[in-house]
């Protein structure tokens, strides 16, 4: 179990493991090792209660408990170290992919061999 004698919330080690495996939490130092603070794990529950459209409430619950135990295809939720917030919404639009830039082809008839 994570959790500091000062503070109320306790994670069991899946749920502590799964919060840094999905980019949640940042992984664990070895100089530091689990130290985390409370705030720090109710700010990781609530980005994942945001990002799995559950009600927001920063505690393990039964809807987070049913949503971390889903199977998941293994990849990170990239971006969820940022706070969700309508202030930072406005940052995730689609990123272009290609520029237009340089002559245009000017031939329009292919041949090939």
């Amino acid at each position: 179990m994570y959790a500091n004698k000062r503070y109320s919330l306790v994670l069991n080690t899946f749920q502590y493991n799964y919060l840094m495996e999905f980019d949640y939490l940042p992984k664990s130092d070895i100089e530091t090792g689990a130290l985390r603070t409370e705030e720090q794990l109710k700010e990781a529950i609530r980005n994942l209660q945001r990002f799995g459209n559950i009600p927001v409430t920063g505690e393990i619950d039964a809807a987070t408990r049913k949503l971390i135990r889903k199977p998941r295809c293994g990849v990170g939720d990239s971006n969820q170290t940022t706070t969700f917030s309508p202030d930072n919404l406005h940052h995730s639009h689609r990123i272009k992919r290609y520029v237009l830039q340089g002559p245009k082809w000017d031939k329009t008839d292919l041949t090939w061999r």
